[in-house]
């Protein structure tokens, strides 16, 4: 029998832009036969699915068919779905067989097209040209992943099918980013989601990391039950980093040469904070719309923590604003001497930076704002990938396209997910259980609240708390009584939005 194709992957011209596991198995364990009297009825009662479990109905078929996707050709995301020629990387081969599975289970295939950065505004290249295919009533790519960012608003606009009415996609399972739903969802829609189908969801989380051997030799208590007894806050990070530092070259000054407790930076690492202090400026009303929650006291309080932690305590080292790259290339050559106790990046810098070590390192969240704090939260950048599908898709394809998108999230639990893990932090992440579970924690408290603040309060958030920690000065009070003013027209202005999306979608 002739076998279909695994991928079929085209790279889109400039010109052509113009124009438009190690868990169970997606099939559950079958009982073994046997022609005997059935057994009890007690034991015949099925295990209700859980949270990881998928629930696509056996017998699929969808006769060979063709699904088309975009994706973007870039540095970091390019491997998401395309695994490339290179079947030897871990990672790639969990891609290959992720892609085989869901086309196995489904009989289906895809044909994915890649789009190159283009030189100029390359985020928002695909979210453009979709847009121009909607609009002329096409639907070129059945499948759009892109950044989450240039997604949100194409959506406002009415460009993408609300995900919920999809037969067999369940965005409530595990496999699906909950902290995602929970900041992209409007009303009872939602039109993108994230999770484990996507490699930049892992690479784009903002972690602790510490250095193993400094914490053994130092008779430091580990991180890992800091973390579980709900003790792992900014000022217990405050308190350890302080008493680390050692001039270990001599000469009077601090550099990048000495010994410290804790090294981050003053740009875009300090986003995380507000995600992990859950100084959130909005949530939800009881109809899942935006509200505005903005506390002054909690969001001055996370920033003169992070004052505190940056500038008053004697272990710390802080790339200056200008220097603390995106990809935390300079937090990562410092970590990667082994003379700092901690420090926070992105994983994604831990995979392509923190390779070949002479000594082993763990991760952990972020720290909390503080004990009282009910959970840990842990930031995505808001270049994460999500997963979109045009409202102009035929309705003929929109069962196959569900099921599609589902089995892409869940086979990424099953493939992807202990692979990247087992690749990127090096040496044993999935081969003892304390470190899975802390992964665990860590995907299960990704949220994506800051992409939300700024699109639903017109308010830059970001640059307010950047600059404040970049001139080492809390002027929150002062900043948020000239923004707070305008705030309750954006929300309604954004909701409405929503409400008249969602109506028309209905109709």
């Amino acid at each position: 029998m002739k076998h279909k194709p695994l991928l079929r992957v085209s790279v889109l011209a400039l010109a052509m832009l113009l124009l438009a596991g190690v868990f169970a198995g997606c099939r559950k364990e079958e009982a073994p036969s046997d022609d005997t009297t059935p057994k009890e009825t007690e034991e015949q009662t099925p295990t209700a699915p859980g949270p990881y479990d998928c629930e696509l109905p056996e017998g699929l078929d969808y006769d060979n068919a063709t699904i088309t996707m975009v994706c973007r050709d870039m540095e970091g995301v390019q491997d998401e779905f395309d695994p490339g020629e290179d079947q030897q990387s871990l990672v790639n081969k969990a891609v290959f067989d992720r892609n085989n599975a869901v086309q196995d289970r489904l009989n289906v295939y895809f044909d994915i097209t890649m789009v190159p950065d283009n030189g100029t505004d390359t985020h928002a290249t695909i979210a453009r040209m979709v847009e121009q295919d909607v609009m002329g009533g096409g639907c070129t790519f059945q499948i759009v992943t892109a950044p989450n960012y240039t997604i949100a608003p194409s959506a406002l606009e009415g460009n993408y099918m609300d995900l919920n009415r999809l037969v067999y996609t369940n965005l409530d399972k595990s496999y699906w980013a909950q902290g995602f739903n929970e900041m992209a969802s409007a009303g009872n829609a939602q039109y993108m989601a994230t999770g484990m189908a996507t490699l930049s969801l892992y690479r784009f989380m903002y972690v602790t990391v510490y250095n193993n051997r400094i914490f053994t030799e130092r008779g430091l208590e580990d991180l890992f039950d800091v973390v579980n007894d709900n003790r792992w806050t900014m000022e217990y990070q405050y308190e350890l980093a302080n008493d680390l530092y050692v001039d270990l070259n001599n000469i009077g000054e601090r550099d990048d040469g000495d010994f410290y407790g804790f090294v981050s930076g003053a740009r875009t690492s300090v986003d995380s904070y507000w995600v992990s202090c859950k100084a959130w400026v909005i949530g939800r009303d009881e109809n899942n719309y935006y509200t505005y929650i903005g506390s002054t006291d909690r969001i001055s309080g996370m920033v003169d923590q992070v004052l505190n932690l940056y500038y008053n305590c004697d272990g710390s080292y802080i790339i200056p604003y200008g220097d603390d790259n995106t990809d935390n290339a300079e937090i990562v050559n410092i970590f990667s001497k082994g003379n700092v106790a901690m420090a926070n990046m992105k994983i994604q810098a831990i995979e392509t930076g923190l390779q070949n070590l002479d000594f082993e390192f763990s991760i952990v969240p972020l720290p909390k704002y503080d004990s009282q704090q009910d959970a840990y939260y842990t930031n995505v950048q808001d270049q994460v990938t999500v997963i979109s599908i045009p409202r102009t898709l035929k309705e003929a394809d929109r069962e196959m396209i569900g099921a599609a998108i589902e089995g892409l999230a869940y086979e990424g639990y099953r493939y992807i997910y202990p692979a990247y893990f087992e690749q990127a932090l090096s040496y044993r992440y999935l081969k003892n259980q304390e470190s899975a579970d802390m992964l665990r924690l860590i995907y299960e408290s990704s949220n994506f609240v800051m992409v939300y603040q700024g699109l639903a309060t017109d308010v830059g958030w970001t640059t307010m708390i950047r600059n404040m920690i970049r001139d080492k000065s809390n002027s929150v009070a002062g900043q948020l009584a000239g923004v707070v003013g305008g705030i309750p027209a954006a929300l309604e202005e954004i909701n409405g939005k929503f409400q008249e999306l969602e109506q028309r979608t209905q109709e």
